[in-house]
């Protein structure tokens, strides 16, 4: 009976490592992992044992592309013991709603299984109502004007999260701005942001050690190098992020004093949700405020400021004021 128990846990634990396709995992793979998680089993047992359970279950073993490996089938149900609570299925609902931009395609992919039982459970109004009506009820709205994401390949975006993941170089082709048909580059990946519509790849490009922002969209191809990913020892992306990096300004490492009047219905927002910790504001008469924070000096702030339009006026630095007086009136002449 031990015996039959261990057999059974260890063709669970299989099921369990196999990954989604377009990933997947060789017999010598998946050898190496039962071994470290204590099973004592020969190669040709597993192989054996893949074979049998492909009978069964939708695992296949991939042999038309390079590299072979064993896989579930894209949409195939996987194996879930215990089945899904209702709580467990709204989470993995709204996960998918809000985070599948964050997650590696790879997670994603394997998630989507979990996500087609999640439905079923949620489908049953009857018993979950509340969970099923919560969907429905609650919605994420962006302040800013909406636009279409630009497309992203697949493929592509799939090879740049394998290349995070497994900090590994990316030899791809980026078509910037400036070079329409673009050229390839070797770079070592540090990380994804998000910005709005657009996802940016952090990265350095050998042999340089700056770091670089490259859209994904306008990656046109991605492969990933077994070669080590070369990350700067101190480089951490919340600190890059922080410091302004994407306010897109050769300044945004430089912090400023920054001195605004504003008309008070404007400014309200800025009480509630202030630009800095140390911001104080202090009334100039019943219809302006008077506002000081320090802030970073990036194209973010310009474009903040200039959408206030006629509710706010840059008192210092003096600099970011004449920037400020000289964009609107080249916006004044357009219009005369």
């Amino acid at each position: 009976m031990k015996k039959d128990k261990r057999l059974f846990d260890r063709l669970i634990r299989m099921l369990d490592l196999i990954p989604i396709y377009p990933r997947k995992l060789t017999v010598s793979e998946i050898h190496k992992k039962l071994c470290t998680d204590g099973f004592e089993v020969s190669k040709r047992t597993v192989e054996r044992d893949l074979i049998q359970l492909s009978e069964s279950f939708g695992i296949f073993n991939d042999e038309n592309l390079m590299p072979r490996g064993w896989c579930w089938q894209k949409d195939s149900p996987r194996l879930n013991l215990p089945a899904l609570t209702p709580e467990e299925a709204l989470t993995f609902k709204l996960a998918e709603s809000h985070l599948s931009g964050l997650m590696p395609t790879s997670i994603a992919n394997n998630l989507k299984p979990y996500i087609l039982e999640a439905e079923k459970v949620l489908q049953r109004p009857q018993l979950y109502k509340g969970y099923s009506n919560w969907l429905s009820n609650v919605q994420v709205v962006h302040p800013w004007q909406p636009l279409i994401p630009p497309e992203i390949n697949e493929a592509t975006l799939s090879s740049v999260h394998l290349a995070i993941f497994d900090q590994k170089q990316l030899d791809l082709i980026y078509q910037s701005r400036k070079d329409p048909h673009g050229h390839s580059r070797t770079v070592n990946p540090l990380g994804l942001v998000i910005r709005g519509h657009i996802t940016y790849l952090v990265c350095t490009i050998e042999p340089f050690t700056d770091v670089r922002l490259l859209a994904v969209h306008r990656i046109h191809s991605a492969t990933v190098l077994n070669v080590a990913s070369n990350r700067p020892s101190d480089f951490k992306l919340d600190d890059y992020v922080q410091s302004g990096a994407f306010g897109f300004s050769s300044q945004s490492d430089t912090k400023i004093k920054l001195h605004l009047k504003m008309s008070r219905g404007a400014a309200m927002h800025l009480i509630e949700s202030p630009l800095s910790t140390d911001q104080k504001t202090c009334d100039v008469d019943e219809q302006h405020i008077e506002l000081k924070a320090s802030v970073a000096n990036t194209m973010q702030l310009k474009w903040w400021i200039l959408g206030l339009g006629s509710n706010v006026e840059v008192i210092s630095p003096p600099s970011l004021r004449e920037e400020i007086s000289h964009e609107i009136s080249e916006a004044i002449k357009l219009y005369n």
